[in-house]
């Protein structure tokens, strides 16, 4: 089968979208399939052509570094128009898969698929809500968004899925799904890099992203050690990896905390292979998100990075997270998300530092279980025998 994924991250790598739709596709390549990628390369450095192929996967790239503002406006507001523009120029495939994109988006590439016979699934690891957005957004953008999964779960021929909300709703609207949650190549070298940490009167927390405003809630966790007891306050990091100190200060400012405290290390944009040795120098990662729609119908990536560098993972449940999270052996399930439970989680990595080597050893193999991509490649074939 010829498959093709139309997307606006960039392929084969610059975000983490970019890495879930790589391992998709991989999966759809082990169980025999042709898979095309059209993307979007950004201002994103990287040391892959523009177009070309990445493991068996052919890719075009829009070439946005290219453009002007308004070219980048016009591409991001009329997606479609240009993803009709591509199909047109490349071999018809049997099916397409949107990922991303708004409504009107699904409407158009969904009307070119059925006139010609093609197959048209959704491919979402995000469901938007109109509190997502700040008022600076255009509504236009904003009603678009929040109408992607209703429609899209109501008119595509199948849908590939990163939850269980969002596949179970799919369901619920008679569309054949499947869920791939979020995945890695644990052959890839950059995770082999575990190692236990040598300081065991210092805990060292991490955290590798950009938090984005009502997304995740850094600031809970920076509030949480500032309410740590002095003695262990005294003696704990929190380790940032993505914004500058500068980027940082800017969104806890959103949070209400007026200063980057002593105890936050901030390290700024690292390159992606480079963050699981990164994360291996902290006893724990963290993260912390309230248990919205979007946090629910997502999976987090972080704790899949987390278990296959072979980290502990200190969380609240949202989404799918507690299928995985394993108190005391893979990492802390924090209580909610207030900053009372996540300082009482922190109390308690504190108390189990002397078990985080066990408890390393244990996050990998959840990796190994759970989230190596070769472990979907059967699902995705019989998912895509029944389009």
């Amino acid at each position: 089968m010829n498959i093709l994924i139309l997307s606006t991250a960039p392929f084969p790598d610059g975000n983490a979208s970019s890495t879930y739709i790589l391992n998709v596709c991989r999966t759809m390549v082990a169980c025999g399939h042709n898979v095309t990628v059209v993307g979007c390369r950004r201002t994103i450095k990287t040391e892959y052509p523009l177009n070309g192929e990445y493991e068996g996967i052919k890719y075009v790239n829009f070439d946005a570094t290219a453009h002007n503002k308004l070219v980048m406006y016009v591409y991001n507001l009329h997606f479609e128009v240009y993803a009709k523009h591509i199909l047109r120029k490349l071999e018809k495939p049997e099916v397409v898969f949107l990922y991303g994109g708004i409504e009107s988006t699904a409407k158009a590439v969904r009307k070119y698929c059925h006139r010609r016979s093609i197959k048209f699934g959704g491919f979402n690891c995000e469901w938007y809500t109109e509190e997502c957005f700040s008022a600076t957004v255009s509504k236009r953008h904003v009603k678009g968004t929040v109408g992607l999964i209703p429609y899209v779960a109501k008119n595509a021929d199948a849908g590939i899925l990163i939850s269980s909300l969002l596949t179970d709703y799919f369901k619920e609207q008679g569309t054949h799904a499947v869920m791939i949650p979020n995945i890695v190549d644990l052959t890839d070298e950059k995770w082999n890099v575990k190692k236990d940490v040598d300081e065991p009167n210092k805990l060292k927390i991490a955290y590798a992203g950009v938090p984005g405003v009502g997304k995740d809630e850094l600031g809970t966790v920076v509030r949480a050690i500032g309410e740590m007891p002095e003695e262990l306050k005294a003696k704990t990091e929190l380790h940032v990896y993505g914004p500058d100190e500068k980027g940082l200060l800017s969104y806890l400012k959103t949070q209400g905390i007026d200063e980057v405290p002593n105890y936050v290390v901030c390290h700024g944009r690292q390159k992606q292979d480079e963050i699981p040795a990164k994360l291996n120098e902290c006893h724990f990662t963290v993260l912390i998100r309230k248990p919205t729609r979007r946090a629910n119908a997502g999976f987090s990536t972080k704790m899949v990075e987390s278990f296959a560098a072979g980290i502990p993972f200190i969380a609240n449940i949202t989404g799918d997270i507690g299928t995985y999270l394993k108190d005391g052996e893979n990492g802390i399930v924090v209580a909610d998300e207030s900053v009372e439970a996540c300082r009482d989680a922190l109390i308690r990595a504190w108390e189990m530092l002397d078990k985080n080597p066990k408890m390393r050893k244990s996050a990998y193999e959840t990796a190994v279980q759970n989230f190596d991509y070769r472990l979907y490649s059967d699902a995705m074939g019989r998912f895509l025998s029944k389009i």
